[in-house]
């Protein structure tokens, strides 16, 4: 059997961070404030108790629409030589990033010092963080030009699989990891 698999995908949770945890207890104090403005604008002031049932279907719809942005995935596939990053909301609603055809790329190494110092050049336009956490040791960074030529710069999380195909693909960009 073959060696060479075109095809591979991976997805990672990131870490809770506290810019994470601050959107979710916002969200829950905006729940709570709304429900309770509601209410005293509908059932207290107007007398209006048809129109306050209506509460729990407007709470759902609310939640349903936000509360989703707290959950997410980040999704990475390789195929054909295309590396295709993916936000996955709440396990339902997927949402591409960014693309990246791997031969085109003029580096694919682990995340490190020295890549940090490449990250920080000037020519890089976009860099893209897609790691699970800031000290993630399978984090690589993989930088790589737009159609108008301009260097973007993707932070992705890898496994030995990813790693083998992203080599495979462009053995000239990839620096190994000791």
């Amino acid at each position: 059997m073959s060696d060479y698999k075109n095809f591979c995908e991976y997805s990672v949770c990131p870490a809770k961070t506290g810019k994470l945890i601050l959107a979710r207890v916002l969200l829950m104090i905006f729940y709570v404030a709304f429900t309770l403005v509601y209410l005293w604008v509908f059932a207290l002031n107007f007398r209006a108790f048809a129109i306050a049932m209506l509460l729990p279907f407007i709470m759902y719809a609310i939640i349903k629409l936000t509360w989703r942005l707290t959950v997410v995935e980040y999704d990475f596939a390789i195929e054909a030589g295309e590396l295709t990053v993916a936000k996955i909301y709440a396990g339902s609603a997927r949402r591409v990033k960014a693309r990246a055809y791997i031969p085109d790329m003029t580096l694919i190494a682990p995340k490190n010092k020295d890549s940090q110092r490449v990250l920080s050049a000037s020519d890089i336009v976009s860099v893209k963080d897609f790691s699970a956490h800031e000290d993630s040791e399978t984090a690589f960074v993989c930088v790589y030009p737009d159609r108008a030529g301009k260097k973007l710069a993707l932070i992705i999380e890898t496994n030995e699989e990813m790693r083998r195909i992203l080599h495979l693909c462009n053995p000239s960009a990839f620096v190994r990891t000791h």
